[in-house]
C-alpha cells in the first residue's frame, strides 16, 4: 500500500513539474500556406501573359488577378522589428547552411538579452512574411519543420532558467 501511495505521489510531482515547464515555454505554428495575388500590370512588347498554377488553373492574367497558395518555407529571427534599418535576420546557432547541408531545423539561444523579438514566416520565393512578437524573457528557440504532416514549421521557445 506504501509503494501506491509513493507512486502516486511520484506522479503528483511529474504533472507538476511539466506544468512548470510549459508555463515557461512558448510554441508559435507558422500558418501552412500564404494566399497572395500575382498581378501583371503589362507585359514587355512582343510578349503575352498567360498562368497556369499547381492545381493546373490556367487563365489570363489580364482578365483576373492570379492567386497563388504558396507553402511555407522557413523561418526567422529578427531582433526588433525588421523594415528598412533593420533588415538583417539573426542567423541561427552555427548558420542556416547550404545546399544538401541546409537544414529546416535550427537552434537560435543568447536571446535572453533582447528586448523585442520577432519571429517571421517565409513562404517559397515571396518576399513577404508573416511576423510574429516573440513574448519576452526567452533566452532560446528552436525551429522544427516536419514537411510529411502537411507543412508544419514550429518554433518552440524557452525562457531563460530561474
Amino acid at each position: 500500500m506504501k509503494t501506491i501511495r509513493h507512486f502516486s505521489y511520484f506522479q503528483i510531482l511529474l504533472l507538476l513539474f511539466s506544468a512548470w515547464c510549459d508555463a515557461n515555454a512558448f510554441e508559435l505554428k507558422c500558418p501552412e500556406t500564404l494566399s497572395v495575388t500575382q498581378h501583371i500590370d503589362a507585359p514587355p512588347t512582343g510578349w503575352t501573359s498567360w498562368f497556369r498554377n499547381a492545381w493546373a488553373a490556367t487563365g489570363t492574367p489580364d482578365q483576373a488577378d492570379v492567386i497563388a497558395k504558396i507553402p511555407v518555407s522557413h523561418l526567422e529571427l529578427y531582433i526588433n522589428d525588421p523594415g528598412p534599418s533593420n533588415t538583417d535576420d539573426l542567423p541561427p546557432d552555427g548558420g542556416y547552411g547550404e545546399g544538401a547541408g541546409a537544414s529546416k531545423n535550427y537552434r537560435w539561444s543568447g536571446l535572453e538579452n533582447q528586448k523585442k523579438v520577432i519571429a517571421a514566416c517565409t513562404y517559397g520565393s515571396s518576399d513577404i512574411r508573416l511576423l510574429y512578437p516573440l513574448p519576452s524573457g526567452i533566452s532560446r528557440c528552436l525551429s522544427r519543420f516536419n514537411r510529411h504532416i502537411g507543412r508544419d514549421l514550429i518554433l518552440h521557445c524557452e525562457e531563460k532558467s530561474r
